[in-house]
């Protein structure tokens, strides 16, 4: 009889202690760091055997107090996206976009390019945690890598920034230079 007692007890004490955990709390707006780029050397055609496969993902972690990562409605990533890149004035309206939450810029080599605003979105849905809103997780993105418009060596990087459904704006992570190689 006391050995029952002695297992209830120390069932229920277990219990009440599992439910007394702390759920991790963030700051009230997205963060992001970059946890990892795949490969910063592509080559896309190579001499023997024609194109490559070769491809890169950037790989950055969140968390966002307030949860309220990706589109009010959806269930699935949606594919990487071309913006023109024609002035900074319209990076306004592509980030107030409610149907993005992934936006970078891609920087070339200075003899290739300076452009200098959005010119890729994403959109990466993250589904909310029901029982705390605050959230954690990664997304993970696979940029379309293309031939330099001269020569056939180009060297860029992504700075990436996230948005979440409140309109707040994270930090922005940059990549590592990436070599790309079309020969």
């Amino acid at each position: 009889m006391v050995r029952k007692l002695i297992s209830i007890l120390l069932i229920c004490t277990l219990l009440v202690l599992s439910s007394c955990v702390k759920q991790a709390t963030y700051q009230p707006y997205p963060i992001i760091t970059l946890q990892g780029v795949s490969q910063t050397a592509v080559n896309l055609y190579p001499s023997q055997g024609g194109p490559s496969t070769d491809s890169i993902s950037i790989t950055i972690g969140f968390t966002d107090g307030e949860g309220g990562i990706g589109p009010v409605s959806g269930t699935q990533d949606t594919s990487t996206q071309i913006v023109p890149c024609t002035d900074h004035a319209y990076d306004a309206s592509v980030i107030n976009n409610p149907a993005y939450n992934v936006f970078w810029y891609e920087y070339h080599a200075s003899h290739i390019s300076t452009d200098s605003c959005i010119d890729r979105i994403y959109t990466a849905y993250v589904p909310d945690n029901p029982k705390n809103l605050s959230i954690s997780g990664t997304i993970q993105i696979f940029p379309d890598v293309e031939c330099p418009p001269t020569g056939n060596v180009d060297t860029i990087s992504y700075s990436i920034f996230i948005n979440d459904r409140a309109g707040k704006v994270s930090n922005r992570v940059r990549t590592p230079p990436i070599v790309i190689t079309c020969n």
